[in-house]
């Protein structure tokens, strides 16, 4: 995959959005489930595939607009994790899961 067969969609928030991730545990607390919720970049991995090409994207997350969407990609990779957590995004930045 290259930076140029990306699908992206970047998007000016003016109200809370609600996002889905995969993420390793049940609940907030779990172990793992903080650490789903940490880019590459944080977690000190180095960048691979369009990472490398693009630092955006190595600094941020992947979600889904649906939770079918996340919950299908868990099942296809179980090694993301096997829950779905809705994240909600808002404008001014602040964001709860």
């Amino acid at each position: 995959m290259s930076l140029a067969t990306l699908d992206l969609l970047a998007r000016h928030l003016h109200e809370l959005v609600d996002l889905f991730r995969v993420v390793k545990g049940a609940t907030r607390g779990a172990p793992g489930v903080l650490d789903s919720l940490r880019s590459n970049y944080e977690r000190d991995a180095a960048p691979r595939g369009v990472e490398r090409e693009a630092a955006l994207i190595h600094f941020g997350l992947s979600m889904f607009v649906t939770s079918d969407a996340a919950a299908d990609r868990a099942r296809r990779w179980p090694a993301l994790g096997t829950h779905v957590a809705r994240v909600g995004v808002a404008a001014d930045r602040r964001s709860r899961a």
